[in-house]
């Protein structure tokens, strides 16, 4: 993989590196082209090492010299009011970064988000017809703890957005608790935090919510004020860090909830993880040819796994669900085991 000609000439050109604010345009715009969601700056002997994150895997791209990063860090935090943690935008993107200082020097990520994304349908996320049959059937339910779960970065959020899109009506008050709020969808009131999720909480209920969406359980505090709201009559939906469902529960249980709270509120738990598919170009190709469209990786695009667990069915695991997928010829059997 390789940087595009024209942020390539302004890393050569001493005078254009001080527009660093276009060559930062310049990059984002390079790194969306090629399907980044990441863009990763790690301080190196000769400068800095430029990857993207593509389909879940980083990819070297480019070496910057030492002027770029040096300054560009001074450069980003002015753009952003002086922090060193924060969100900008460009024309097509929201732009979060973090900036730390490693003993090599500074390291900048870049995480991309389409500035105007619509969320996907939820039959477009690749659940299976009884998945999706079932969760459907647990979105209709006027009350109840809903919980979608995954690793970092397995698409949680994308999946919470296309499950509230579908039962945001006229019909439903619907707030969602959100830091930050990442797409913005009709029949809804989205709330950024304001404080800690229990104080932005406490603050919905007068607001008198049908459905509540929290977008991170954090602490023990903020998962038994959403199962007291799912128990008093709201359905309430969240994301969690766990790869499994009953390590979904058990995180919940270390938190400090309750079992008996924890077990009376939780009605579903959706576990996801993103699997990279098998590049269909390089099927076509002979043998020892390279391929561009995936360049080289074998791989090219994503698609979820997902199991879902109520308290009277418990599907295959996530690790079988990718295995399946193996079989049939969409992944390969390492990927299926890589999760």
């Amino acid at each position: 993989m390789t940087l595009n000609p024209e942020a390539r000439a302004m890393t050569l050109n001493p005078e254009a590196r001080a527009d660093l604010e276009k060559l930062l345009g310049l990059l984002i715009a390079d790194a969306a082209a090629e399907g980044a969601s990441d863009v990763h700056l790690n301080a190196s002997p000769l400068g800095w090492r430029l990857r993207y994150r593509v389909d879940g895997a980083l990819r070297n791209v480019h070496e910057l010299p030492a002027s770029i990063r040096d300054a560009m860090p001074t450069a980003l935090a002015d753009l952003a009011g002086g922090r060193i943690v924060g969100q900008l935008r460009t024309h097509d993107h929201d732009v979060r970064f973090s900036c730390v200082s490693s003993v090599q020097g500074p390291n900048l990520v870049l995480r991309l988000l389409e500035a105007n994304r619509v969320p996907l349908a939820l039959d477009e996320l690749g659940m299976d017809a009884d998945t999706l049959g079932r969760w459907r059937a647990l979105l209709k339910h006027p009350y109840g703890l809903l919980i979608i779960s995954g690793p970092t970065g397995s698409g949680k959020t994308t999946t919470a957005y296309a499950s509230l899109a579908e039962i945001a009506t006229p019909e439903r008050n619907v707030i969602t608790v959100e830091d930050p709020v990442e797409c913005i969808f009709d029949w809804a009131v989205q709330l950024p935090m304001a404080g800690t999720f229990p104080d932005t909480l406490r603050s919905v209920y007068a607001q008198d919510p049908d459905v509540l969406y929290c977008g991170e359980v954090r602490d023990g505090e903020t998962a038994e004020t959403l199962a007291r709201m799912a128990l008093s009559g709201h359905q309430v939906l969240t994301c969690l860090h766990a790869p499994e469902p009953a390590l979904a529960l058990q995180r919940l249980e270390a938190a400090g909830l309750a079992p008996a709270l924890l077990h009376s509120a939780v009605s579903g738990v959706l576990c996801q993880r993103l699997v990279r598919l098998l590049c269909p170009s390089c099927r076509r190709l002979d043998k020892g040819e390279a391929c561009e469209a995936c360049h080289g990786t074998g791989h090219h695009g994503r698609r979820g796994v997902f199991t879902l667990w109520t308290p009277d069915h418990a599907d295959v695991s996530l690790k079988d669900a990718a295995l399946e997928l193996a079989r049939r010829g969409e992944i390969s059997h390492e990927e299926a085991l890589r999760g």
